[in-house]
């Protein structure tokens, strides 16, 4: 499938039609990427279709019709970014946080955590209460009602059976 027919695919499934912004892919041959899977017409769809949203929102706000093109040979990069992100020639840090995750709750729900940014694995240990390692996160909120953990600050944990 062509990144052209896979746009034209999701906006019709999103009620929209593609005719609404041009949308320019500019093929070009390779990722140049050392990729194990073919990820340049989902790479380059996605995109567009981003793209596509963001001209589109302008269009309705201004009334100002905006072209959007992709290079279908960079837009693998973007699904690969943090790969090549250096801070101070350094190595590229890790993908994810080992905290990141899902997690069990005490009534047998699950709720996922996403604790990539240090704010964010802050805020959980926070909550929670707890050290920081995945056995702890779980330890943790093995003790929550999984419909209450959300809105964990104004809640308390379930008292132990």
């Amino acid at each position: 499938m062509t990144p052209e027919l896979a746009l034209k695919h999701i906006w019709t499934l999103a009620g929209c039609g593609p005719d609404r912004a041009p949308i320019r892919f500019v093929h070009g041959h390779g990722s140049g990427l050392p990729l194990v899977y073919r990820v340049g017409t989902l790479a380059s769809t996605t995109i567009a279709a981003i793209g596509f949203a963001a001209a589109e929102f302008r269009r309705l706000r201004t009334g100002c019709r905006q072209h959007v093109a992709v290079q279908m040979r960079r837009a693998p990069a973007s699904f690969r970014s943090e790969r090549y992100l250096r801070v101070d020639d350094g190595p590229p840090p890790a993908l994810r946080d080992p905290v990141m995750g899902f997690y069990e709750t005490h009534d047998g729900r699950w709720i996922q955590l996403h604790t990539n940014f240090p704010r964010n694995l802050q805020g959980v240990l926070n909550v929670l209460g707890c050290a920081n390692g995945r056995d702890a996160v779980a330890a943790a909120i093995r003790k929550w009602d999984g419909a209450t953990l959300p809105d964990a600050r104004r809640c308390r944990p379930v008292a132990p059976r």
